[in-house]
């Protein structure tokens, strides 16, 4: 999400979704931790406008989230700081973002901007985010500005840090990257059309669609308006349901 971004109220409440998520869910399985964070302040105190989309997309990734099997957490405000997000780093399976992120620094090193319930908000970078992982993570999401793009100067890019290449698996079957998914988006993103397509993504993700029909399905289904470019990485078969990850001696 850009500094300066887009902001439209849109959308019918969630009730529908969320009643359509308590059937079929999976068990959670305590030891694969999910968390989401969306950052609230920024989008809705900090720019001087009454925004509803944080939040929405808060509740579509927890209850998606939830359905697949993590235990699952969701921060927004002051809860989304800096040390939540690095403290539950190393036990996440899933993670979620929604969030201003960017090149930040003076090396460009891919990051995004923690809520805190302040205007003044901190940078967690890939690196860090990195240096604190042990193994891949499952299902990674970064809904926010640049974070799918390669990284610069031999710096990580995000998916790497949580342990997910930039390569993609054939909807086929071949070159399976493992049980990993990361979802992210290319340049400018906008809150209008990242509800728009994430609100399609979950709903096929949570209705027998692997991960990598579930985007195909909602590029087809979600207009985008504004030139959002949603891409992603991983294994394009994978259900998002958590498991062990398959080793990968390039990702950690």
């Amino acid at each position: 999400m850009v500094e300066t971004r887009w902001w439209h109220r849109l959308g019918p409440p969630l009730t529908a979704l969320v009643l359509a998520l308590t059937v079929g869910l999976a068990p959670a399985r305590a030891a694969y931790q999910g968390s989401v964070y969306s950052n609230y302040t920024a989008f809705s105190v900090c720019d001087g406008t009454a925004d509803t989309i944080a939040t929405e997309l808060r509740l579509l990734a927890r209850n998606a989230f939830v359905y697949l099997g993590y235990a699952t957490t969701s921060f927004d405000k002051a809860g989304f700081s800096k040390a939540t997000v690095l403290k539950r780093n190393p036990a996440d399976s899933g993670v979620y973002v929604h969030s201003h992120g960017d090149f930040y620094g003076s090396g460009d090193i891919q990051g995004f901007r923690d809520d805190g319930g302040v205007c003044t908000q901190a940078i967690v970078y890939a690196t860090e985010i990195k240096k604190g992982r042990t193994a891949p993570a499952n299902l990674v999401v970064m809904s926010t500005c640049h974070l799918a793009e390669a990284p610069r100067n031999g710096y990580p890019a995000m998916s790497e840090a949580y342990g997910i290449e930039r390569l993609k698996s054939d909807p086929s079957g071949g070159g399976y990257r493992g049980p990993e998914f990361f979802l992210g988006y290319r340049g400018f993103a906008w809150t209008a059309d990242q509800l728009r397509f994430e609100r399609a993504f979950w709903g096929y993700a949570t209705s027998g669609w692997n991960l990598g029909d579930a985007f195909k399905l909602a590029m087809a289904s979600a207009t985008l308006k504004l030139g959002t470019v949603p891409d992603w990485f991983g294994t394009y078969t994978y259900s998002g349901r958590p498991q062990a990850p398959a080793p990968c001696s390039n990702c950690l």
